[in-house]
Order: C-alpha cells, then structure tokens, then sequence
C-alpha cells in the first residue's frame, strides 16, 4: 500500500545491500547483485492478482535487458 516512488525505494534499499555484501565460498569471494521488478498494489488498472505478478514479472525482465543488477517499475 504505497506508491511505487516508495516501492522502488525500498526495492533499491534491498539491491544495494546486497551488491554491498560480500559473500565468502571455500574458494574465493562472491559478488552477488540482485535485479527487482515491482509493481505498486493497489493499483488502477489491473483487476486480479495474475495482472499484478504479471507486471511485477515484466518489469523484472526490462531489468535484467537493462543489464541487470537495478530496480525497474511495472506500469499503473
């Protein structure tokens, strides 16, 4: 229940701790990066759930064709 300025804020609050964290393996040290697709609820538009996932889904996609590792936001 906020709007989605407030979604991708917290959604890039969550991407950038973990690009920041390190993460150790027997062998070497990891970087992990994490792209998120997100999607305000409750919006105008869609009508169920399934619309939701799905916008939520294809904004996650335009980040990963973005080059990964960002925040992008499904439409209203």
């Amino acid at each position: 229940n906020c709007s989605t300025a407030q979604c991708v804020e917290v959604a890039e609050r969550i991407r950038s701790g973990i690009e920041e964290s390190r993460f150790q393996d027997a062998d070497d040290h990891l970087k992990i990066t994490a792209s998120f697709g997100i999607t305000p609820y409750p919006g105008d538009s869609p009508t169920s759930l399934h619309d939701y996932v799905s916008r939520a889904d294809k904004a996650l996609y335009q980040a990963k064709n973005d080059g990964r590792n960002c925040v992008r936001a499904g439409d209203e």
